[in-house]
């Protein structure tokens, strides 16, 4: 019978990380993608990332489309991390209305500006809630991990209240 060859694992391009020991050979730098950095859980799972990660000497931007400094977690306004706006001037809805259609929108953008001209210097991009911008991503920086993170989204987010469970 002949003998099975082991396939080797493809290069990742990541540098090596022992989690454990929190021992990396060498440090990463993160870009975060959120829509919509203020107050609030998913902002607050999210900052509490990048601080994590500052901590232990990674390099971490934060990029978002709307950043309001009075309006922010202590560790957004303290230097830990940079935050950079992209897109704050594209509307968030349209009469009341289309708020996700604008959300997919503005994060298109926000990725777009990262892609053109951050791209190159993270190793890895972490995108926020709004998933649509991923493609985008991996034609401009194939070279870049991304990872997708989303906290929990409310199953009837971006229908109107009156609709019952049943139109869902």
């Amino acid at each position: 019978m002949p003998r099975r060859e082991r396939s080797v694992p493809r290069e990742t391009g990541l540098k090596s990380i022992d989690v454990k020991n929190n021992n990396f050979s060498s440090l990463l730098s993160v870009g975060f993608l959120h829509p919509d950095l203020g107050l609030g859980g998913a902002e607050r799972l999210v900052v509490d990332a990048a601080t994590g990660l500052s901590h232990l000497g990674h390099k971490v931007v934060m990029y978002t489309s709307h950043y309001d400094p009075s309006r922010s977690f202590d560790e957004t306004r303290s230097g830990i991390f940079p935050v950079t706006v992209y897109g704050d001037w594209l509307p968030r809805s349209l009469f009341g209305r289309l708020h996700i259609v604008f959300a997919m929108m503005r994060m298109l953008w926000l990725a777009l500006c990262v892609a053109v001209w951050h791209g190159r210097r993270h190793d890895v991009l972490i995108v926020d809630q709004v998933s649509v911008c991923i493609p985008l991503l991996k034609i401009f920086c194939p070279y870049v991990k991304i990872l997708f993170y989303c906290s929990f989204w409310p199953p009837r987010a971006g229908f109107h209240s009156t609709y019952s469970n049943t139109h869902i």
